[in-house]
């Protein structure tokens, strides 16, 4: 967005009570009958919701207006997704945030979660969200200053706005970013909140910001949990006394972050994988909490037994196991598990399933950072004709904790060391996904093209020339051989 209020409309506030952790499920009410999946499936229920006739379009940017058109129903329960084009303004708002009486006044209450983080194989990030039955939205976000990301929140504004697309209702759409409630970030950072009842903690030299804020921040600008942990010490949280946050990383690191004794304070993962529900941990060992919660004890059951390797369908089995259906929480009214949600923060694939209905899953795919090292090129002979044939190859080192995705390596022939227009094109080949951490070489045997001249080259190997990969560390793509070789 182009400009960013130092209090910004929240247009969801509710206030809950807390679902305590020993009522246990109710049944299952009976499952609408539900349609298949969308992606190249028969039967999909798939329409593009776009603008309305009626909408009320004067004063939107171009960005705004492709943001409105991206809406895209996938399913009757109602999902939506919604890509944000732009910048939504929050390095601006991030100057000024809130005043300390501002809040959000909204409690996520029976949620559960955990995280896996095994040595070798995906680390997984899942979360229930429990509140009530709620349309569901799945938002990708890419602002110019911060890291791409998807993210799920509650879609009443768009319903609101199907209904009326009046300015207001528009708007209300325009700031899903603020709406955030969990989400995972190109760089397979994940977060999450809870509800608990816990401390406040203000520090007056602060910038204040609420709960949802906090995970956009660090959706946006967190690299791994310790920058997360960072981000979180920086500003104040206007709704500290009763949230509690897990964040978890690519790297294999997971953490609960909470308030208390005046400072953030960090717990972090001591097994392979790390359970939370709504109670302070406190830095307590986590089997110290058993019998605490009947969600937190089956799910961190089942990721004992496995010592936390687990796969994305194992993930949302155990979801389902800790889902909550018709939770009486007073005043005549109920909670619902609103959807369940598995991150894969090393692949960014992302399965939902809404309000405990888990014959649909939703699959969706966030394309994650690379970082690909071109670590040696080589070639024989070193003494050739220009008509003779020449072999090469290119090392490849996979920096990042996620597996690359498929591209093409160039190799040239060129008088310096650097890659300049003049050079030389004589072989583009394949380069396969590379698993997180791996290596892998390209070989090429070619005749050289016709028309050469004679004289000393260098070999120049470049991964990715065209830029089809999520890779902003691009000083490392191109590389050149020691030796040179000699054209007669």
């Amino acid at each position: 967005m182009n400009t960013a209020p130092a209090i910004r409309p929240v247009c969801l506030i509710v206030c809950l009570l807390t679902i305590q952790c020993s009522q246990m499920a109710f049944a299952q009410e009976e499952p609408r009958r539900l349609l298949e999946d969308l992606f190249g499936e028969s039967g999909a229920a798939y329409s593009r919701v776009g603008i309305p006739r009626r909408a009320e379009l004067k004063g939107l940017s171009d960005d705004e207006k492709k943001t409105l058109e991206s809406i895209v129903k996938i399913h009757e329960y109602p999902i939506y997704v919604m890509t944000f084009y732009g910048d939504y303004g929050f390095d601006d708002f991030l100057k000024a945030g809130h005043p300390r009486s501002y809040a959000a006044r909204y409690h996520e209450e029976g949620c559960s979660g955990f995280s896996t983080l095994p040595k070798k194989g995906n680390k997984l990030f899942g979360r229930n969200f429990d509140l009530s039955i709620y349309p569901v939205l799945v938002m990708f976000t890419d602002p110019p200053n911060g890291y791409a990301s998807v993210s799920l929140n509650i879609a009443d504004s768009i319903d609101r706005y199907l209904d009326d697309p009046s300015k207001q209702n528009i708007r209300d759409v325009l700031e899903y970013p603020y709406l955030t409630l969990d989400g995972m970030n190109e760089y397979g950072v994940a977060i999450t909140p809870f509800y608990i009842e816990g401390e406040e903690v203000y520090d007056p030299g602060k910038i204040n910001i609420n709960t949802f804020e906090v995970k956009r921040l660090v959706l946006d600008y967190a690299k791994n949990v310790d920058e997360a942990i960072k981000l979180f010490g920086e500003y104040n949280n206007i709704e500290s006394e009763n949230t509690h946050y897990q964040v978890a990383d690519a790297l294999g690191n997971s953490a609960v972050i909470e308030y208390y004794d005046g400072k953030v304070n960090a717990t972090r993962n001591v097994e392979r994988w790390q359970v939370v529900t709504n109670f302070m941990i406190k830095g307590a060992a986590p089997d110290s909490f058993l019998d605490v919660c009947w969600r937190y004890d089956t799910v961190y059951n089942v990721l004992e037994s496995s010592n936390g390797i687990i796969n994305r369908k194992k993930g949302m089995d155990i979801l389902s196991s800790v889902s909550v259906w018709h939770v009486p929480r007073g005043n005549g009214r109920y909670t619902y598990t609103c959807w369940s949600v598995i991150y894969d923060i090393t692949d960014g694939h992302v399965d939902v399933c809404p309000g405990r209905q888990y014959d649909i899953k939703k699959h969706f795919k966030l394309d994650m950072v690379n970082d690909l090292e071109a670590a040696r090129v080589q070639m024989t002979p070193l003494t050739m004709t220009t008509a003779g044939k020449l072999k090469a190859s290119l090392r490849i080192k996979n920096l990042s904790p996620h597996p690359s995705n498929k591209t093409f390596v160039k190799f040239y022939l060129s008088r310096t060391k650097k890659l300049r227009e003049d050079a030389i094109l004589i072989a583009r080949k394949k380069l396969t996904s590379i698993k997180a951490g791996g290596k892998t070489t390209v070989r090429m045997e070619n005749n050289l093209p016709g028309g050469i001249s004679s004289g000393a080259y260098y070999l120049i190997g470049i991964i990715d020339e065209e830029g089809k990969l999520n890779d902003p560390q691009r000083n490392n793509n191109t590389i050149a051989s020691l030796k040179q070789i000699t054209l007669n």
